[in-house]
């Protein structure tokens, strides 16, 4: 779960990208993520469609898969 966090600290915005940046299997990613989120450390947002306002104003961050 340590790398998993860490990798989201350094950006890793989903768990494929964290699966990357750790490499872990997806499936292990996955749990350490839901298990995290029951504990509280880490928060689900899901986004809906990209801002009017360009990739600037996108509360996923500046250039987050716009």
């Amino acid at each position: 779960m340590r790398a998993v966090l860490d990798a989201i600290a350094d950006g890793a915005s989903s768990s494929p990208e964290v699966s990357a940046a750790t490499q872990l299997d997806i499936g292990v990613v996955r749990a350490a993520m839901d298990q995290l989120v029951r504990l509280g450390r880490l928060e689900v947002t899901v986004l809906g469609r990209c801002s009017t306002g360009g990739c600037g104003t996108c509360p996923s961050g500046p250039g987050k898969n716009c």
